[in-house]
């Protein structure tokens, strides 16, 4: 008679041992992207000091500098002690610099809201960062030395706010292609 599929009554029953998982070949030795050979793209890997030192100090300093920096237009301290006199020739610079103090205040709590989406790799991280700068130099060239300029009645551009917009602009220029190079890190919502 053939034989059955079925072990005989009694015989104890154990199903088969499930399969090893199958490990990949390593690829052969002297391959140059290891990771090529396995269809795998990798992204280059950038340097992130740059980076650390936005969030952990620029933004933090740059918030500092922004508070004295109202404390100053609030208090007339720009004038070095002559703020009531300035005061009473050019009235009308008492509320712009009321306005330039609330500005940096703003743009110093924004500081610290951008370092935040950064260090929390938010998606819109890095263009809260731009903003901030180009907010900071249509502030100053716009607002400051247009108006303070008309009030006056002669131009108030120093070397000091020449320092400070071509700042600002070089710092976006620079950062505009770092962040675009480090885009696939910012994905958090």
């Amino acid at each position: 008679p053939a034989p059955s599929a079925a072990p005989p009554e009694g015989t104890p029953f154990f199903p088969a041992a499930p399969a090893a998982p199958v490990e990949p070949a390593m690829p052969p030795q002297g391959t140059p992207d290891p990771a090529a050979a396995f269809g795998v793209i990798a992204a280059p890997r950038r340097g992130m000091k740059w980076f650390k030192f936005i969030i952990y100090f620029q933004l933090w300093a740059g918030m500092l500098v922004n508070l004295v920096t109202a404390g100053k237009y609030f208090t007339g301290a720009y004038y070095e002690g002559n703020a009531e006199m300035v005061y009473r020739v050019f009235p009308a610079l008492q509320p712009l610099d009321i306005v330039m103090g609330v500005v940096c205040l703003a743009l110093a709590v924004y500081a610290v809201v951008v370092q935040r989406a950064l260090a929390k790799f938010r998606a819109k991280g890095p263009m809260m960062y731009y903003l901030m700068y180009i907010v900071n130099t249509a502030v100053t060239v716009l607002y400051y030395l247009l108006i303070g300029s008309i009030i006056i009645g002669q131009s108030v551009f120093t070397a000091v706010v020449a320092g400070s917009i071509i700042g600002s602009l070089v710092m976006l220029f620079v950062n505009i292609p770092y962040f675009n190079n480090r885009k696939h890190l910012f994905v958090n919502p």
